[in-house]
């Protein structure tokens, strides 16, 4: 089921500091990631994670660990009526690179 009711809602939701622990190694380290979801496709079309001071692209496994974190534990960030959501947008970011989607995700 598609959240997304019509164009004038905004095809995307965006954030530009979602807060987010990964496993790196032997520990937990909390990054900050900006990502941009499709509500069309209900997948994260661009993300990139802070890596000291600069934004660095993710990989297939950061992109599904926090793809599970926002469907099954955050959903109501991808929830537009939520006031804690995302931010809509009609418009991809500037910073966004978006890969064609992969069969099974």
């Amino acid at each position: 089921m598609s959240l997304i009711q019509d164009a004038a809602d905004g095809r995307y939701m965006v954030d530009e500091a979602w807060g987010h622990i990964f496993s790196e190694g032997r520990r937990e380290v909390e990054r900050d990631v900006r990502l941009v979801w499709d509500r069309a496709e209900e997948r994260i079309a661009a993300m990139e994670i802070r890596r000291g001071h600069k934004w660095q692209e993710a990989d297939r496994a950061e992109i599904e660990d926090v793809t599970d974190s926002l469907v099954n534990a955050n959903p109501w960030a991808l929830d537009p009526e939520h006031e804690d959501a995302m931010e809509r947008a009609d418009e991809l970011p500037d910073w966004a690179v978006v890969e064609a989607p992969s069969p099974g995700l």
